[in-house]
């Protein structure tokens, strides 16, 4: 199917057709989550979150598809995603634990989801009063979690480094694809 096409344009095309269905499956997550559970987040918020990991699968499984045997992208693609879950199914490894891995969350879009939702879950709507005679004053310190999850950043700028590692992720995929010549496959 990819026979005589320029790899970076294949590349893209693909990425392309796939952005619709992220976009897809982001909109059910967060409708499905927004159907189960009441969050103080913002539809949008949740949202770019959800949208965010979604992109991080894609681009995972896209590296995966090209550094393995195509007999064993399904089970990589499974253990890939259990890892991942392990990692940050529930909770926020403390990183005061694990100064000598913090590489690892750095360059993790999970990591960043998860102080983005951090702060507009948490932080936002609870750290200061918002309305009223006492507005403004705090409603409930946050300097100990944030300290020990090193969370200081507010949804946007984490998000932004989010995407920015998505964009790391992208790049890394195109180089692999276009040195490496591998077969394309759909």
């Amino acid at each position: 199917a990819s026979t005589n096409l320029n790899t970076p344009a294949y590349f893209f095309a693909k990425v392309a057709a796939d952005i619709p269905v992220a976009f897809v499956h982001a909109l059910a997550t967060t409708g499905g989550y927004l159907t189960g559970f009441v969050s103080p987040m913002s539809f949008g918020a949740l949202f770019v979150g959800f949208l965010t990991i979604t992109c991080f699968g894609y681009l995972s499984g896209y590296f995966l598809s090209f550094t393995l045997p195509y007999s064993v992208c399904g089970l990589a693609g499974v253990s890939w995603a259990v890892f991942w879950t392990l990692l940050y199914g529930g909770t926020t490894t403390l990183m005061s634990d694990n100064r000598d891995r913090r590489w690892v969350w750095a360059l993790s879009p999970g990591r960043w989801v998860n102080e983005a939702w951090f702060d507009a879950g948490t932080v936002y709507p609870y750290e200061k009063v918002r309305e009223g005679s006492e507005k403004g004053e705090d409603l409930y310190s946050m300097a100990r979690s944030k300290k020990d999850y090193l969370f200081f950043l507010s949804f946007s700028e984490a998000m932004g480094y989010g995407w920015l590692c998505l964009l790391v992720l992208l790049v890394i995929n195109l180089v692999l694809i276009t040195a490496t010549k591998l077969d394309k496959k759909n």
